[in-house]
This record gives C-alpha cells, sequence and structure tokens, in this order.
C-alpha cells in the first residue's frame, strides 16, 4: 500500500502501550517521513524512516487506521459558530506564513524557531502560543479547521447552572424610577423557547411567514409564555402573565441572535439571490487573481431575459435562453460564450468552454461576421476556471482535469464576489443589447401589462448573432473603475479587454496553450445514446450515418438480428453531426445527417424537438377527424361484404359442396371472356353494302361471314389469354 500525507498509523511500543501518529509528509529521494504523534500528543514532528515503516505495516506491527479522531471538525462554515471561526481565523493567521513557507521549512529546525521569531515580533503572540497552535494543526489533519476551539471540552455541560435570585443585567430606567418590577432572569429553558421563537416567526422569508422582529417577539410570547387560554367570541385567545414576569423585547433580542448567525438570517430573510446582489461583503478584486491572460477564466449562467421562437414556425415560442459567459479574470474579456434552449448543466458550461478556446475568427463567419483575429484573439486552452458551486463539480468535472489538465476551482458558498466580473458582465450585456430586444423581460410583469411572450420573435440563430455583436463591442469598450497596474500605467495601456489582452500576451507570457479542438470537443460535449437500425443510426428521431458503420456492415447486422446502442456526443447548437464513441479508439468518429433528414441542417436539437413536438400535437388534434375517416370507409364496406354474402348465400342454396366447386376453370374462362369484352376498347367497322342503286347503305348489320381484322391490342389481349390457360 502506497503511504500518503495524513495518514494514520497505529502501532504498540516497547511497553505495550499504543501510538498513534500522523503523516505529516514523505521524501521518498531520502527514505524519510514526517510524523505527529497523536497518541500519546506530540509537541513537534519527527523523523522517521519509510522504509522502517513500510516493514512495520508488511509485518503487520503497525496499521492504516480509517477512522480520523479529529474528522468532526472538518465541517462546513455554516454549522460552526462564529465566534469559534474568529479564534480560528485569528489563529491560523499567525501560524499561516510559517506552516506554507516554501521548501518546507516548518520541517527543520533552525528554519522554523527563525519564522516562529519572525511572528512573534509582528503579531506579538507568546512563543508557547505558536507552538500551540502549530501542534493542534498537524495533529487534527493540517487544516485550518483543526485550530477551532475545544469549547466542548470545557465547563459541565450536562450539569444543570443554578438560577440567581437578584435580576441580573443593568436596572430598568422605571425600576430607578418608581421601583417598578426589575423582571425575570432567562434560564436554560426560557432561553430555548426565545430562540425557538426566534427561528419559528422571523428566521425566515416573508413569503414563508417570516415576520418582523416585533411581532416574532409578540408571537413568541404568545405561543410559549401563555398561562393558558380564555374562550372569546367563541375563539381561544392566550392569556398573558404581567408584562414583569415576561421576558423583555431586549432579552428575546439577546437570546435568539445568540444563537443564530447574522449572515445566516439575513441569507434566510433575503433569500440567497437578492442576498448576493444586495447584502454580500464586498472586499476585494477578482482581477487581482488573474497572473496573465488565460491563466484564470471565470464562467457563469443566466437566464437570458429575452423570448425565442422556432426556427420552424415563427409562430411557436419557445422559453428564454439560457446564456453562459467565460470571461478571463486578468483582461475582462468575453472568450467564450453558449447561448441555447437548455437548463444549466456541465455539459451547457462545457460548451462554452469549448467555445472559448476555438477559433473565433472562423466562428464569427458561420454567423456572416467577418472580424480579424485581433477583434477576438483569445484562442487557446487555458490553465484554471473559476466557478460558483454549480455545474462545475463531481466525477465529470474530474474528467475535465484530468484529461485536459485545467484546474477547476469553486468559490466559497455565497460569495459571488469572487467572481464578480464574470457576474457584471451579464448586466452589461442586457443593458447594451438583450433589453431592447423583441420579447425581451425587462421587470417582473404586473396586472394589466402586455405579455412580452407576445412581442417574441427572434429565432436562436438570429439572437446568437447579435449576442456576437454585443460581446465585439463588449471587448473593445473602455472599462470604467479598472485598476491599471504600474506597468500597464508605464505604457500608456487603455483600459479595454482587446488592449489589456494584447498588453498581457506581450508581458505575461500568456498562459494559453495549444490543444487538438476534437479532443477538447470529446471531453466537453454531452454524451448520450443512440441506435444503430437498419435506417442508419439514430439519435433524437433524426438518422444519421458514417463512414465505419457503412464498412463494418452495421445497417445489414441491425435488420437481419435487431438494432443496438452506442455511445455518441452530440451539440445542442448544430444538428448536422454527432460523434461516435467506439471503445479503444482514441478519436470520436463524426456522422453526418442522412438525405432523408437533410431538412434540419442548420438548426439546433430545441428547434428539431419543438417541430417533433408539434407533429405529436398536430396528430393530437386530428384525432377526431381520423376517427371519422376511418368510421366513412368501414361503413360502405361492410354494406358491400353485407349484401354479396347475402346474394351468394342465395345463389348456392340447394347445391352441394362438390356443386358449387365444380367447373372453376371453364367459369374462369367464361368470366375472362366477359371482362375481355366488355373492356374492349376497339370499334366495329361498319359494313358497307349495296342496295341495288349503286349507293352503299352504311345503317345496316354486317355481313355475319365478314371477320373484321384482328387489332394489335386484341393480338396482345390474345396472347395473354393463351398464356395464362397454358399456366393453368
Amino acid at each position: 500500500m502506497t503511504l500518503l500525507p495524513n495518514t494514520l498509523l497505529e502501532s504498540t511500543d516497547a511497553s505495550g502501550e499504543q501510538e498513534v501518529e500522523r503523516i505529516l509528509r514523505i521524501r521518498r529521494d531520502r527514505d524519510l517521513v514526517y510524523v505527529m504523534g497523536i497518541i500519546p500528543p506530540g509537541k513537534l514532528p519527527e523523523e522517521r524512516r519509510l522504509s522502517e515503516i513500510e516493514s512495520e505495516i508488511d509485518g503487520r506491527q503497525a496499521r492504516i487506521l480509517t477512522a480520523d479522531p479529529f474528522a468532526y471538525l472538518q465541517m462546513p462554515d455554516g454549522k460552526i459558530p462564529e465566534r469559534h471561526r474568529r479564534r480560528r481565523d485569528a489563529a491560523w493567521a499567525k501560524i499561516r506564513p510559517i506552516v506554507e513557507a516554501p521548501n518546507y521549512q516548518m520541517f527543520d529546525p533552525i528554519a522554523r524557531g527563525k519564522l516562529v521569531r519572525t511572528v512573534i515580533e509582528t503579531t506579538g503572540c507568546g512563543k508557547k502560543d505558536i507552538y500551540r497552535y502549530l501542534c493542534r494543526y498537524y495533529q487534527a489533519g493540517m487544516t485550518p479547521n483543526a485550530l477551532l476551539p475545544y469549547f466542548h471540552l470545557c465547563g459541565h455541560p450536562k450539569k444543570a447552572r443554578k438560577r440567581a435570585e437578584v435580576k441580573l443585567g443593568r436596572p430598568r430606567m422605571l425600576t430607578k424610577l418608581n421601583g417598578a418590577p426589575a423582571g425575570i432572569n432567562i434560564g436554560p429553558a426560557e432561553a430555548e423557547k426565545l430562540q425557538t421563537g426566534y427561528r419559528q416567526f422571523h428566521r425566515k422569508a416573508p413569503e414563508d411567514g417570516g415576520v418582523g422582529k416585533r411581532l416574532a417577539y409578540e408571537k413568541t410570547l404568545q405561543k410559549f409564555f401563555h398561562k393558558g387560554y380564555e374562550m372569546r367570541n367563541g375563539v381561544p385567545v392566550p392569556v398573558l402573565p404581567p408584562a414583569e414576569e415576561l421576558p423583555s423585547y431586549d432579552q428575546f433580542i439577546y437570546w435568539a441572535e445568540k444563537a443564530s448567525d447574522f449572515k445566516e438570517t439575513l441569507m434566510r430573510r433575503q433569500g440567497e439571490r437578492r442576498f448576493n446582489l444586495r447584502s454580500r461583503a464586498v472586499l476585494g478584486d477578482s482581477t487581482e487573481m488573474a497572473f496573465g491572460p488565460g491563466s484564470l477564466y471565470q464562467i457563469d449562467a443566466t437566464s437570458g431575459d429575452d423570448w425565442l421562437v422556432s426556427a420552424l414556425n415563427r409562430a411557436r415560442r419557445l422559453s428564454r435562453p439560457t446564456i453562459y459567459f467565460v470571461v478571463d479574470s486578468f483582461s475582462h474579456m468575453i472568450t467564450g460564450y453558449y447561448a441555447g434552449i437548455v437548463d444549466a448543466s456541465f455539459f451547457a458550461a462545457g460548451l462554452a468552454l469549448e467555445n472559448a478556446i476555438t477559433d473565433k475568427v472562423a466562428h464569427c463567419k458561420k454567423f456572416g461576421i467577418e472580424i480579424s483575429p485581433e477583434e477576438w484573439p483569445s484562442c487557446g486552452l487555458f490553465e484554471g476556471i473559476l466557478a460558483d458551486r454549480g455545474e462545475l463539480r463531481g466525477h465529470s468535472t474530474s474528467n475535465l482535469v484530468a484529461s485536459l489538465g485545467i484546474n477547476v476551482s469553486n468559490t466559497s458558498p455565497f460569495r459571488a464576489d469572487f467572481k464578480g466580473t464574470g457576474e457584471r458582465t451579464f448586466r452589461s450585456i442586457n443593458d447594451l443589447l438583450v433589453h431592447g430586444l423583441p420579447g425581451a423581460v425587462r421587470k417582473p410583469k404586473e396586472r394589466g401589462e402586455r405579455d412580452p411572450r407576445l412581442a417574441a420573435g427572434l429565432i436562436m440563430h438570429e439572437f446568437e448573432t447579435l449576442l456576437i455583436r454585443a460581446i465585439l463591442y463588449h471587448n473593445r469598450r473602455r472599462i470604467e473603475g479598472f485598476r491599471l497596474q504600474k506597468d500597464m500605467i508605464a505604457d500608456g495601456v487603455e483600459p479595454r479587454p482587446v488592449d489589456l489582452w494584447a498588453w498581457g500576451v506581450r508581458n505575461c507570457n500568456g498562459h494559453l496553450r495549444n490543444a487538438d479542438p476534437e479532443i477538447v470537443r470529446a471531453n466537453l460535449l454531452p454524451w448520450a445514446k443512440a441506435s444503430v437500425t437498419y435506417r442508419g443510426i439514430k439519435y433524437g428521431q433524426v438518422f444519421y450515418g458514417c463512414d465505419r458503420a457503412m464498412r463494418e456492415g452495421w445497417y445489414e447486422k441491425a435488420r437481419a438480428t435487431k438494432s443496438w446502442q452506442v455511445e455518441v456526443a452530440y451539440d445542442p447548437r448544430l444538428v448536422d453531426a454527432i460523434y461516435l464513441r467506439i471503445p479503444g479508439v482514441k478519436m470520436p468518429e463524426r456522422c453526418e445527417l442522412l438525405q432523408i433528414d437533410r431538412r434540419f441542417k442548420g438548426l439546433s436539437w430545441p428547434d428539431v424537438e419543438d417541430f417533433f413536438r408539434s407533429q405529436k400535437e398536430a396528430r393530437g388534434n386530428s384525432r377526431t377527424s381520423d376517427h371519422q375517416a376511418l368510421a366513412d370507409f368501414h361503413a360502405p364496406v361492410e354494406a358491400i361484404v353485407k349484401n354479396a354474402v347475402a346474394a351468394a348465400a342465395t345463389a348456392n342454396s340447394g347445391l352441394t359442396k362438390a356443386e358449387q366447386l365444380r367447373n372453376v376453370r371453364e367459369n374462369r374462362k367464361a368470366e375472362r371472356r366477359l371482362e375481355s369484352a366488355a373492356t374492349s376498347t376497339t370499334p366495329k367497322p361498319m359494313q358497307s353494302t349495296n342496295n341495288g342503286n349503286g349507293k352503299p347503305n352504311f345503317g345496316e348489320e354486317p355481313s355475319k361471314d365478314y371477320v373484321p381484322p384482328p387489332s394489335p391490342v386484341e393480338m396482345l389481349r390474345k396472347q395473354r389469354e393463351a398464356k395464362w390457360n397454358g399456366n393453368e
């Protein structure tokens, strides 16, 4: 088993006592391991031989523990009291320069001593406290949460406290003036009631029943401090004791807020979105996180404030698009985007990242926009991406990191200011373009106002064309309030994204890498299952074909046996092609639309799905007429069949089965002669006779001895009858 830092080792010493150590650092080149004792507690890291530890594990003299006694400290900040977090952060600020010193100086006694003296001089903290913090940091898992206070080990949590006889706190004004009752002390039972009432009545959004603090106080008294109920007008009304026997409003606020987190309460009251927009702390500038163009991108998504229509039928409203922007933290340039009728997801974010690395000249040409490379210069694989704990988390992101080498980071919960550049971009584009388009949603609809969906008229291709033009303008505009660096000021750089990008590439070396577009596409496009049928590779009711399927006879095999499924990648923006993912083949196989479905060429998947949905709706709407048409067909058919059966029964009456089946061949010949006579189109020739006066008579019957010459049609008919008779 390979040992890793932070592993716990359990062994037994010579006296039979149990020992538990935590591995802090491993130096395989020097066969060296730094460990910290947990049981019994160690004071400083110690050195041990790696080979010695591995031998003990192989010889079962030591074993690796999976249960960490300090695992309870690794909890989200929302579950940690604020005062505990303050103590943790203060301790972490003191030892951080020591722990994060380069070249692992912490493990060198001489270098560690110098670092400790420096911290003591700068912070005024005692030497004993510094080493106590270091010891706790390495024993409890080498995370800042290891410095949380151990208040759970203090006091007597199971022992009831004695209530004071005298009223605690500052005396009330009325008590000092006229000797009014001083009020009551708050014990554990009263405090729990006040905190419960605060949570039930105040600490939630108004739409969920949350009320103000004063009304929450009154409701808490009525629910938890009443003496009983009194019937008034048939309604039970809580009866409260005198005011001096009730908690005061100040006591309610003190005890309620003492057990609650102000930030969390504010977030519950306002909602996460409004809190991020209006109440979150704004302490820094996300530009400082980047070292140059391409070193760190920010990605964010929003629902576009504009209704779109179908490209196949503009009378059909689709929905509002989902828009992703990828923004460079260094230059504030929009390096990539995605707009489509899909929900926010990892694959939609992947399409925006794929756009961020593609050649923008070729991409804009698809929309009829001619640009030069300098107008939108972002092209290449970037180093890192910053998201907001949404789509870029989980297994798909891990694959992205492993395959493309992109460092994915996520902001802390409710800290949107860490990627404020990307957030502000949405508002800029909305003000510049989106809110002026037909079908735009500028604000929540009020009663009597026109529904914005009625004005919708843009299809996705048109909306995306306008969005590209807005991005090009955004990348050229002047950014007011941008904090230019000292070197930028010296070089006279204008705070415009394209100028900042160009300056960064020249002076910061840039951080973009070259990458195969097909490999990037294979890792970023969404994957799904398609079916191989004898009519083609079917995905989403659309059929595709490729050379591999033709060479290997997939379609014939599917018809001879049965269809099967294959894994494909698809681009939601364009239905023209899908990509086969063949096991053992590095590059995906491109499949083009078959001729029967070329009608969808150039459309997006939402448009195609809407078409099939409209066809299904049309079938449903015409179901009544289809049923009636079928009834109109069956009624005369059944009548004719009924009459024919009755006539046949009359004709066969009195005949035996043998008589009914006799002379079939002669009957057939007679029927053919009748059919020939009935269907013959050859006119009978008129016979001219002499009536004695030398004039022909055309009105009399021709001579019975006269045989007209056979016509070509009649000759062909006779040959056909002869052939039929010969076959019989």
